[in-house]
This record gives C-alpha cells, sequence and structure tokens, in this order.
C-alpha cells in the first residue's frame, strides 16, 4: 500500500511540474509573441508614418508606396554601411530583387513582349501579336528612376497597358545607368536606340514618320533631349511628338516654388526623392559617385554663381515668375535674393554640363520647330516648375504643346506604382493616350 501511495504522489508530482512546465511555455510563447507583434507594428507604424499633405489624392496608397520606398532605402543605406556596396547600386539591386522579369505574353493581352539589342543597347519589343497594319505608328519609352535605377522590367506593366491602349509597336530603352556609367551614356543609348529605328523602320514594318518618343522622370529628360538632336539631324525624320511626364529640365536652381513647397509638405527626408537623394543623383550621374561637396552645394542650391545668374543666356530660363502665380500665392513660396553667391570652384568644373541639353533639355537656345509635345506636372513634385518651364520655352518658339496639370498629384502616380492605383494617375494616363492618339 505504501508503495502505491508513494507511486500515486510522485506522479501526482510529475503531473504538477508538467503542468507548471506547460504554463511557462506558453507563457514564454505569448510574450515573444507580443514581442514580435509589437515590433512588427511599431516598425509599420515608423515607416507609415509620413507627411501627408491636404489635398493629396489617395492618401492611403500613397503611404503605403512611400512606406515601401522608404524600407527599400534603408535597406540600401544598411547594405552601404555593412558591405560597402554604394548607396545607389544597393537601391537599385534591392528593387531589382522585387522584380519579376518580363513575361512574353500575358492572358487575355495582345502584346507580345520580346528582348533583343538594338544598336548595342537592350531593349524590350513591346509588339502586337495581330498588328492591324505594318506601316503603321510606333513609340520609344525610356523609363524614369534618377538615372541609376529602372528597367523594362520595373516598367512592364505600364509600357504593356500603353502598348495594348495603342496598338502598337513600342520600344523600351535599358540605358546604362549611373554611378557605373556617367552622362552622357544615358542619353547616348537612347539616341542611338531612336536613331537606328528610324533608319529601320521598314524592317519593323512601321512609318518612319510616325515614330513618338516619351518617358517619364528622368525618362522624360531623355526623351526631350533625344527630341532635340533627331530634330537637328537632317538625315532624319522628326519624331512625331514627345510626351514628357514630369520631366527633369534643369540643374540650375533647385529652389523653385514647386521645390519650397515641397520642402514645407514633407520635410527634407519626406516624400518620394528626398532632399538628399535629388542632390546626390546629380553626382551619380554627372561624376559616378557620392561626391560631398556636390551633394551639399546642391542642398544648399549654390551650384550656379552669382556672374551666370547675371550674365548668362539661359539665365532667362530659369524665372520664377515663368510660374503661374497662382502657384506661387499658398504662402510657401519665398523669391531667391538677387545676390547669390555660387560655388565658383565646382561650376568651373561642372558648369558646362549643367548648360549641355543632352542632361538639361531646357538649356537648348532654339526651340524651334521641334515635334510637338504632351508636358503632364504635378502639384506635389518638386520637378513640377522643371516642366512648366519646358512648356513656356515651348510656347515661345510656337511649338504645339498640351500642358496638363494635375492638383493632388504627387511624383511616381504615372507608374509603376503596382499594387495600388492611384485616380491621379488613371486620368494622366487617359489624357496621355488621347494625345498620342491624336498625333500619330
Amino acid at each position: 500500500m505504501k508503495t502505491t501511495a508513494n507511486a500515486s504522489t510522485q506522479t501526482s508530482e510529475n503531473s504538477s511540474q508538467e503542468n507548471t512546465t506547460r504554463l511557462t511555455n506558453h507563457g514564454a510563447g505569448l510574450v515573444c509573441l507580443f514581442v514580435i507583434g509589437s515590433v512588427f507594428i511599431g516598425t509599420t507604424a515608423f515607416y507609415l508614418n509620413v507627411p501627408i499633405p491636404d489635398g493629396l489624392q489617395d492618401p492611403w496608397q500613397y503611404r503605403l508606396l512611400t512606406g515601401g520606398k522608404r524600407v527599400v532605402s534603408d535597406l540600401a543605406a544598411f547594405k552601404e554601411l555593412a558591405f560597402g556596396t554604394p548607396y545607389p547600386i544597393s537601391l537599385r539591386n534591392t528593387v531589382e530583387m522585387l522584380t519579376f522579369p518580363s513575361p512574353s505574353e500575358v492572358e487575355g493581352s495582345n502584346i507580345l513582349c520580346s528582348i533583343t539589342a538594338i544598336a548595342g543597347v537592350k531593349v524590350h519589343l513591346y509588339e502586337p501579336i495581330e498588328r492591324k497594319t505594318h506601316d503603321g505608328p510606333a513609340l520609344i519609352f525610356l523609363h524614369g528612376g534618377g538615372f541609376f535605377f529602372g528597367s523594362s522590367d520595373m516598367w512592364d506593366s505600364l509600357i504593356r497597358r500603353i502598348a495594348e491602349e495603342l496598338d502598337i509597336l513600342v520600344v523600351s530603352v535599358d540605358y546604362r545607368l549611373a554611378p557605373e556609367h556617367v552622362h552622357p551614356a544615358a542619353f547616348d543609348d537612347c539616341y542611338a536606340v531612336t536613331k537606328w529605328i528610324l533608319e529601320n523602320a521598314v524592317g519593323f514594318g512601321i512609318d518612319r514618320t510616325r515614330v513618338g518618343i516619351s518617358g517619364d522622370s528622368a525618362g522624360g529628360t531623355l526623351a526631350a533631349a533625344v527630341a532635340q538632336y533627331i530634330h537637328d539631324d537632317n538625315t532624319l525624320p522628326d519624331l512625331k511628338y514627345q510626351a514628357l511626364i514630369y520631366p527633369v529640365s534643369q540643374l540650375l536652381d533647385i529652389e523653385t516654388p514647386a521645390q519650397q513647397k515641397y520642402r514645407r509638405h514633407f520635410g527634407e527626408n519626406g516624400g518620394m526623392i528626398t532632399w538628399w537623394e535629388a542632390a546626390a543623383l546629380v553626382s551619380w550621374y554627372v561624376l559616378g559617385k557620392s561626391d560631398e561637396e556636390v551633394i551639399t552645394t546642391f542642398m544648399e542650391n549654390t551650384q550656379t554663381p552669382s556672374q551666370f545668374w547675371q550674365e548668362g543666356v539661359q539665365a532667362k530660363f530659369v524665372n520664377h515668375t515663368l510660374v503661374p502665380e497662382e502657384f506661387t500665392m499658398d504662402g510657401y513660396y519665398s523669391p531667391l535674393p538677387t545676390n547669390r553667391e555660387g560655388n565658383v570652384k565646382l561650376w568651373s568644373d561642372i558648369g558646362s554640363t549643367l548648360l549641355d541639353p543632352r542632361l538639361c533639355p531646357l538649356m537648348r537656345l532654339n526651340m524651334s520647330n521641334l515635334p510637338p509635345a504632351f508636358v503632364a506636372t504635378c502639384e506635389f513634385d518638386a520637378m513640377r516648375d522643371n516642366g512648366i518651364y519646358y512648356v513656356k520655352r515651348l510656347e515661345q518658339d510656337d511649338v504645339a504643346v498640351v500642358w496638363k496639370h494635375y492638383e493632388g498629384g504627387f511624383h511616381g502616380v504615372f507608374g509603376p506604382s503596382w499594387p495600388f492605383t492611384f485616380k491621379i494617375g488613371e486620368q494622366m494616363f487617359a489624357d496621355y493616350i488621347q494625345f498620342i492618339k491624336s498625333h500619330w
């Protein structure tokens, strides 16, 4: 009986210990889950806590898009610190890891995508599977990305949609990127492809007099520049049109009314493009590296010396009075001092590059007889006035221009923004398609 009682007591003690262990493990699991959940919620809240000015359309989609961009930027910065990989290359590689290769076909689509090389440059060809005509129009598309990232793969859904809507051949150019390839590498690639297409149009079944060019952001800059240089080549027909989505047309002044408003709304570290990134991309594309003097000078807006503002021929092209008055009456704008000092030494090094129309198409002295243009600008975009300046120049030289300004829009609203859809972006896309259809 004693043995049985002892065994019973031992069993009871073991069961009690097991229960205690289970409770302890369960409690530890709950604590661990709580900690992980708290970290996740805190991290998510941190990255989604971005400035949202009144009037910005689709604020939650914007918050998610910019939050994702901040995550990628921080990962790139970490990789630079940990492994020494330059920030622009780290950021590009991170984005490319999240990008799917362009499929040749998409179910329900009439577009076939193929990859080839033209004039030694990689391109994606988006072509209707069943073409209605073999002497029709075509479009050359140049993606954005600040000259240091971006690809046809990243822009695939947008470019494929353009080809589908227009039912024409679209050639997307994978031009060389900074910092490995400095100016004018991107321009040279885009120009070479465009020239080759015009010279060999028959082989593609297109009419060489009905080829247009388009691009967004840095791609819009390149599209404007290529249109100028094709115009100057007497052996080639002019491009049919130039469709420019928030282009960067100049780098002489980065304290335009739009940029002042942008900084007030988003701060130096907010928005789709931070103040540092905007200055750094100039250094990456012009010099092929992060040069602290260049970045600091551009952030301080002292890259252009006072003598140029007083005597430079192109100075009049970058004038705040060209911006519509209603855009400077919102309480954010302060006129710049007339006696601005600049970095004379830096200007002597890179001034000629900043005046090169291949980098800054606004610097061209004569815009006469250039192809008709579509220019899109957005309210909450630091680049807004770059587009306005270009519109004014074209109008002054009697070039037909359709300027569309989108209140509530921001840089990047046109795409690629999967999985998000923006109302302003959809309206911009519709206007863009309508312009092209009316100019071929």
